[in-house]
Formats: structure tokens, sequence, C-alpha cells
């Protein structure tokens, strides 16, 4: 028996091409651990964990962003870091706190819209089972580990969920 995709001669009782990962038949139960590929012969298997993690980069990405641009239309000034002065009378600070104060803010705006659209794109890639998906996935995850204790724990779980040795094997038939 020959692949119908590359042409390499493959055992009768094959399910997938060894070559190229073409699906030989239209319904299959098992290749080692990437188990059900039912559907068309160019579905790609996505292991469950893959998929949520993938939908909560997205969503991620998408609060993230959309919160920075709340920010930016509702404090003036906030790009510039120069606030207007109702924004800090009043407060116990000196002028040294308030001008660190108001770096930090327009820091944490700037962050959330620069990473807010990498974290979409990594989720896409994700879905896609695209190897640049988990690349980009566990770039904009790496700041999330200085979040210490909660920020660290899920930060780890989501840069692990990637490399599980099921996501390993799914991701080396999706790039045959």
């Amino acid at each position: 028996m020959f692949c119908p995709k590359c042409g390499v001669e493959i055992p009768d009782n094959s399910v997938f091409c060894p070559q190229c990962g073409y699906n030989i038949k239209a319904t299959s139960k098992s290749v080692g651990n990437v188990a059900e590929t039912v559907g068309s012969s160019n579905q790609i298997y996505r292991p469950d964990a893959i998929t949520l993690i993938a939908i909560i980069d997205i969503v991620f990405g998408i609060f993230g962003f959309l919160f920075g641009i709340l920010m930016v239309l509702s404090v003036p000034g906030i790009l510039t870091g120069s606030y207007p002065s109702y924004f800090v009378e009043g407060h116990m600070m000196g002028p040294l706190m308030t001008n660190f104060m108001n770096l930090m803010m327009t820091v944490m705006v700037y962050s959330l819209l620069i990473a807010g659209i990498p974290m979409i794109i990594a989720g896409v890639g994700l879905l896609g089972m695209k190897s640049w998906g988990r690349i980009l996935h566990v770039l904009a995850w790496i700041p999330g580990l200085l979040m210490f204790p909660v920020g660290t724990l899920i930060s780890i779980f989501a840069i692990w969920v990637v490399y599980t040795r099921e996501a390993n094997e799914a991701f080396m038939m999706a790039s045959r």
C-alpha cells in the first residue's frame, strides 16, 4: 500500500503515513498516545489542554489589550506619564513618589497594550497547532513568573501544558 499524499510505501494496516502524517483512514482509533482522529483526512489532533490554554491566551490577551485601551481613554496623559494635578492632589506623596507612580502607571498601560496582541496571536497559533504559537505562548507567559506566588503558579502551569508528552506528540504530528 502507498500513501496517497506523499507516495511512500506503508504497511497495509497503517492509519497514518509515517512519512507525512497523512490520515489514511477517515476514522482511526489510535496512534501511540495521539488518540482518535475522526473526520476529514486533513484534521489535526489537538489535545484538550492545548485548546483550553489557547482560549485562555486569547481571552487574557483581549482583556489585557481592552483594559489598556480603557486606561488610555479614561486617564488623561497616561501615555506620556504627565497626569493632571487633580490626579495627585490630596495624596501624601512627595514629588519623587508621584513621578514614580506616574511612571509605573505608564509602564503598566504600555505593557498591557503590547502584551495583549502577542497573547492573542499565540492563542491562535496554538489552536492551529503551530510550533511558533507554542514559542510565542511561552514568551508571553514568562513575565507572569515574576508575580509571586499566584502568577508564578499559573505561569508555570501554562508553560508546562504546552510541553507535556501528549502536546509534544500532537505538535510533531501537526508539523508533518
